[in-house]
């Protein structure tokens, strides 16, 4: 069976929040990555929620690999799709700024990208592309999770735009576990994201992503697991 997005933004209880995960690769700590719920702001003439993911490289991997990636979403108040996506990366040397907008009126898709490398002329690069109504952002996927009447047994799924892509996201919710995150125990819904949609993006992975969400109103992001495969990734709700 699969779901519709709840009706209101209380139903889902969203508050203004910051999330701390410890990021790790085949075992090892390689990183910290951070979900923010900002104040609710207006871009494009359009009321928004602001929601904002960090990932970055930390202590002996950072020194021998930095790399930045803050994300900032835009999610229209009353349908919860994205308005606009803003993207900025360090890698090492490299710097580049993506803007992603899913216009859902006109049904298109477009990606700006800037990038620039010391000692080399910048680049840019602009794609657009037709997406189907209602479709998230691949950045916007776990905010828009949160407006899910998730449940046990049940499918959801949802079109995602990315790249020049269109693919439908797909994830069975097996069930409740408890799991210790942040220094507590907390209950949690778990997901597996189907390979149907992570073939699409991410070809590489070796097995079905599981993700780990709270089993109340707000379905907040508690753990993932991405048996990639040159290793497993992992984050974990720290703090």
């Amino acid at each position: 069976m699969a779901l519709a997005i709840s009706a209101n933004i209380a139903e889902a209880n969203i508050q203004a929040e910051k999330q701390v995960f410890k990021l790790s690769f085949r075992g090892s700590r390689a990183g910290e990555g951070i979900l923010e719920t900002l104040a609710n702001t207006v871009i494009q003439n359009k009321p928004a929620l602001h929601f904002r993911a960090t990932v970055q490289t930390i202590e002996f991997i950072g020194m021998i690999y930095p790399y930045k990636q803050v994300i900032d979403i835009y999610l229209d108040q009353t349908k919860f799709t994205p308005i606009f996506v803003d993207v900025n990366i360090n890698d090492r040397k490299k710097v580049q700024h993506t803007i992603i907008t899913l216009d859902q009126t006109k049904l298109a898709g477009e990606e700006i990208e800037n990038s620039a490398i010391p000692d080399q002329p910048p680049s840019h690069r602009r794609k657009n592309w037709k997406i189907n109504l209602g479709a998230q952002s691949l950045y916007s996927i776990f905010p828009f999770l949160r407006f899910q009447p998730l449940a046990i047994g049940s499918n959801v799924r949802f079109p995602v735009a990315h790249d020049e892509k269109n693919a439908e996201f797909s994830a069975d919710i097996l069930k409740t576990e408890k799991i210790h995150v942040a220094g507590v125990e907390r209950e949690a819904l778990v997901m597996k994201v189907n390979r149907s949609f992570t073939s699409a993006f991410y070809p590489n992975l070796k097995e079905e992503p599981l993700v780990w969400v709270s089993n109340d109103a707000q379905k907040k992001l508690l753990k993932f697991e991405i048996q990639h495969k040159a290793g497993k990734v992992q984050a974990l709700l720290s703090k």
